[in-house]
């Protein structure tokens, strides 16, 4: 019995060059697809993160309106205490939040992009 399989494991010491290319070719396939999807999968995320960050803005300029500012700028939430930093936008990260009130309604915009209340058009030019 020991010599059996001492016969067979002596006699297969490996992989064929065939079965190699052929595993690297599987693997070549399966990275053009992953990454590309990977990109996108980014790019979706920080769009979302935009539009919850505008939400967060939108909530905190609409307190400050409750607690009768007049000037909501995302700045000057900043520095009277509505927001702890001034956010920047991930997915236009050259671009800036702006609050606009319009008859008591509040929306964040960035480039001229709504992000609050309703951000679901939000998406690159």
């Amino acid at each position: 019995m020991i010599k059996a399989v001492r016969k067979v494991m002596n006699s297969k010491k490996g992989f064929t060059l065939v079965e190699l290319i052929v595993v690297l070719a599987v693997l070549g396939i399966i990275a053009g697809i992953a990454i590309p999807r990977f990109g996108n999968i980014q790019e979706e995320s920080k769009r979302k993160a935009d539009i919850a960050t505008g939400a967060v803005i939108g909530k905190a300029a609409e307190l400050a309106l409750a607690n009768g500012e007049t000037d909501v700028a995302v700045d000057k939430l900043v520095s009277k205490g509505y927001l702890e930093s001034l956010p920047k936008p991930q997915y236009k990260a050259d671009k800036d939040f702006v609050v606009t009130v319009t008859g008591g309604n509040v929306t964040v915009t960035v480039d001229n992009q709504q992000v609050y209340p309703d951000g679901k058009n939000y998406k690159k030019d």
